[in-house]
C-alpha cells in the first residue's frame, strides 16, 4: 500500500464519527414530555384541619415566616419544636 493509497482512504475512526446517531430531537421528546406530564399531574393536597384565627388586635412579625405547631401521639403540644404548656381553657378539651 502507497503513502497516496493511505492519504485517500478514510480511517477507522473517521468512519465512526460518520455513524454516530444525533440525540438532539430525543432530548427534545422527552423534555417535551417532561412538560406534558409535569402539567397534566395532579396534586396531593396535604391532610389536615381548617383552622379558623382570631383576628389579634397587636402583631409582631415572625423571624422565619412560619409558625410550627406539631401534636405527639399523647397529645402534647410543641411550638417551634418547643414543647409548650396548655392553657387551662384548652386542657379540659383535650381531655374530653
Amino acid at each position: 500500500m502507497s503513502m497516496r493509497d493511505q492519504a485517500t482512504r478514510p480511517s477507522a475512526a473517521s468512519q465512526q464519527d460518520g455513524s454516530q446517531i444525533d440525540l438532539t430531537p430525543m432530548l427534545d421528546v422527552v423534555f417535551i414530555m417532561l412538560i406534558f406530564f409535569i402539567v397534566t399531574s395532579s396534586f396531593v393536597k396535604e391532610p389536615g384541619i381548617e383552622i379558623f384565627k382570631p383576628q389579634a388586635a397587636t402583631t409582631e412579625a415572625c423571624e422565619r415566616g412560619t409558625i410550627i405547631f406539631a401534636l405527639d401521639t399523647r397529645g402534647d403540644i410543641f411550638l417551634q419544636q418547643e414543647q409548650i404548656a396548655p392553657r387551662p381553657s384548652f386542657a379540659h378539651r383535650r381531655s374530653g
